[in-house]
């Protein structure tokens, strides 16, 4: 009878599991070049809604604020407390200042809607179509790399990872 019990306790569970992730992941297709070659239109992506803590360089999903129902995926180049040479101050509290890979492509970042706010951003987990493409986004662009002291790399703040 043990056992029965046991088999019942890891049955709802994991259907207890499997209704928070389907409540917190989110898919996006991907319909610009602003982010190439990291990503591609006709890629797609899984998200995880609120984004939560989020790191310099990963991707977020966050709507545009000047177009209702249309969403954004940028590269996250600046976190709460940081500021980038040239801006105006540091980037308010849960808040993050994002950049498209191509600044020749980009519109919508941050240059031009400024730092957007993490509360109704998903943060994005992987790429998992087309098949040849699937996975992580790891490719980070140059302003963003760590090897590589760039003058343009954000200052101050706490370096959270």
């Amino acid at each position: 009878m043990r056992t029965r019990g046991a088999v019942a306790t890891v049955a709802v569970a994991g259907v207890l599991a499997m209704g928070w992730a389907a409540l917190r992941l989110r898919r996006y297709e991907v319909a610009e070049l602003s982010m190439s070659p990291a990503l591609l239109p006709g890629d797609y992506l899984l998200a995880i809604t609120p984004a939560g803590r989020v790191r310099r360089g990963q991707l977020v999903v966050f709507p545009h604020p000047h177009r209702p129902g249309f969403r954004l995926v940028k590269r996250v180049a600046a976190l709460a407390g940081e500021t980038l040479p040239g801006d105006s101050g540091p980037v308010p509290p849960a808040h993050a200042y994002v950049l498209g890979d191509r600044p020749d492509l980009s519109s919508g970042d941050s240059r031009q809607v400024g730092p957007v706010n993490l509360a109704g951003a998903a943060r994005v987990l992987l790429r998992y179509w087309p098949p040849g493409r699937i996975g992580g986004i790891d490719r980070l662009p140059p302003i963003l790399s760590p090897d590589r002291a760039d003058p343009a790399r954000p200052r101050g703040g706490a370096d959270p990872g």
